[in-house]
């Protein structure tokens, strides 16, 4: 019998499959679009939700370098194409960008978020195309991949792209998310604002975000970088070869026994902590090893910037910090890795611990640094890192020996750092214990200290007004208290917390924060001392009668 090769045939259900199980979360899918648009040389991806609309979509446009009709039909129309794969190494010809898409599956993650896709692209000296997908008629073409067709018209004029624009826009609609809450919109402007690199973007590159009709919902949300002048401690550093360089600053609230300093060094050496894939504590007996420029092979230069905080309330509020800030810390805490600048999920989400940072402070709370405490960028080159693999469902890299060590040398840098803060943390917990028991702040300390700061900073005269009403209003509390009897513990934990308010308002115009905080610290602290003081006013001037 003669031998016969059989082809291999795909149904057309495949794609179904491959639309809700390619991608785990639509957060995802759309960070794959913005990808797309990075690759193409876009220095702008404009993501917009019209969820108020008759026919509610999704709108993703960039303004790359756009397709022809070649790049259709042979490459966004061809799945898995290995054209990133084969010219891996070439860079876009505006940015010189390496393409972060490389398995040729990302664009079936429109079908995570629609049933109905239309592309509009142009590309220079192009004319502009245009193609629509419905994604229940397109599987009911055919029983197999082969028999299904796309069909492309030319755009005569322009519709979107007029003059010499280029650029991809998507239009998503059917959308299998019917109801977008609050939380939701939340959740997606937070990640669409921590795709490029607040730190170290190599080019042009934003991503903005609009939902018309419900933009209210979003207004109050707070920049990935908002609050990083409030960090007690930076550390920056650079790993490349065998050489380890590295910047640690430390910013300590403004007590008099603390005073701010910073220490570098340009030529050092990292010591790798000992392997254990538990990450946990071992005896000082085991043996810890060097870095070599070995333990970097196919991971290439590694960089990064870390942002501790100490998040007793203490702390907080004499660095400036509100509710606000807490807030902040509750969204952006977490140590998150991008490569070229552009982020790689899902490291650093609230609930990724990556590092294993959490389970080492189980036994040294005191000494070692959790997620919840740091804001971190790791950066990687594209170019050099090439043994670091995306998982195809794009949630982080796969578990490779390379992955490994970048895990090792990573949290290697952060036991370094701890060393260094672990000392300056310490005499913080020194002054806080002083500060509750033995050397409360005195307000006329605090208020001396405020105007000084608004002279050298040069504020709003406004501001002088503000605390001249503070000053006011805790002398007319203190008059209305003592004559009311009320001296003691309670007057003394009451002008104690008053104290605390003003001083922590005198350090946040001493570290530079922006007006418009500083304005509504001021106006806070002024309410509610005008609370204390009418509140007092209905003490009995004579208890003892």
């Amino acid at each position: 019998m003669p031998k016969i090769k059989y082809p291999i045939r795909a149904r057309s259900h495949l794609l179904t499959l491959l639309g809700e199980e390619l991608i785990g979360d639509d957060r995802l899918a759309i960070f794959e679009l913005v990808k797309n648009g990075y690759d193409a040389d876009a220095t702008e991806v404009a993501i917009r939700l019209n969820l108020q609309d008759r026919r509610p979509m999704i709108v993703v446009e960039d303004s790359g370098a756009g397709m022809t009709l070649d790049d259709l039909t042979n490459k966004w129309l061809e799945l898995a194409t290995d054209s990133r794969r084969r010219y891996a190494k070439r860079r876009s010809e505006k940015f010189h960008r390496l393409p972060l898409g490389e398995k040729g599956v990302g664009r079936i993650a429109v079908f995570k978020l629609g049933r109905n896709v239309a592309l509009t692209t142009r590309a220079k000296h192009s004319p502009e195309y245009e193609l629509s997908i419905d994604w229940d008629s397109l599987i009911e073409q055919g029983d197999y991949l082969e028999d299904l067709r796309v069909e492309i018209i030319e755009n005569k004029p322009p519709k979107h792209f007029v003059g010499k624009a280029t650029g991809t826009r998507i239009e998503i609609a059917g959308l299998r998310r019917t109801e977008w809450g609050r939380g939701d919109l939340r959740k997606l402007y937070r990640l669409v604002t921590s795709l490029a690199s607040p730190f170290n973007t190599p080019d042009q590159f934003s991503v903005t975000f609009s939902v018309p009709g419900r933009q209210s919902e979003i207004a109050d949300m707070i920049r990935p970088d908002d609050f990083l002048k409030n960090a007690v401690w930076t550390f920056e550093f650079n790993v490349k070869g065998h050489v380890f360089e590295w910047k640690y600053k430390f910013t300590p609230p403004h007590w008099k026994q603390l005073k701010p300093h910073s220490k570098s060094k340009i030529n050092d050496r990292l010591t790798l902590v000992p392997i254990d894939k538990n990450f946990k504590d071992k005896d000082e007996g085991d043996s810890k090893l060097m870095l070599t420029g070995d333990d970097l092979k196919g991971i290439g230069p590694i960089s990064g910037q870390v942002y501790a905080y100490y998040r007793r309330s203490e702390v907080l509020q004499a660095t400036g910090g509100t509710t606000q800030m807490r807030m902040w810390l509750d969204d952006q805490t977490g140590v998150r890795v991008y490569r070229d600048g552009v982020r790689v999920f899902n490291y650093g989400e609230p609930k990724d611990d990556w590092l294993g940072l959490n389970a080492r402070r189980i036994n040294r709370p005191g000494a070692k640094l959790g997620t919840h405490s740091v804001v971190a960028a790791i950066h990687l080159d594209l170019s050099s890192s090439r043994e670091l693999r995306e998982k195809t469902n794009r949630e982080g890299f796969d578990q490779n020996p390379a992955f490994d060590r970048l895990q090792r040398i990573v949290l290697s840098v952060f036991e370094h750092f701890e060393m260094l803060h672990a000392e300056d943390r310490t005499a913080i917990d020194a002054v806080i214990r002083g500060v509750d028991e033995d050397t409360p702040v005195r307000f006329a300390d605090a208020i001396a200290h405020l105007r000084n700061g608004i002279v050298e900073k040069k504020l709003d005269k406004e501001f002088k007004r503000d605390i001249d009403a503070i000053e006011h209003e805790f002398s007319e509390l203190r008059d209305v208290m003592v004559s009311a009897g009320t001296a003691g513990l309670n007057l003394a934990v009451v002008f104690h917390e008053i104290e605390r308010e003003v001083d922590a308002l005198a350090t946040a115009v001493e570290r530079g924060i922006d007006s418009v905080t500083i304005r509504e610290q001021s106006t806070t602290c002024h309410n509610f001392f005008t609370a204390l003081r009418r509140s007092s006013a209905r003490i009995p001037r004579d208890l003892s009668s």
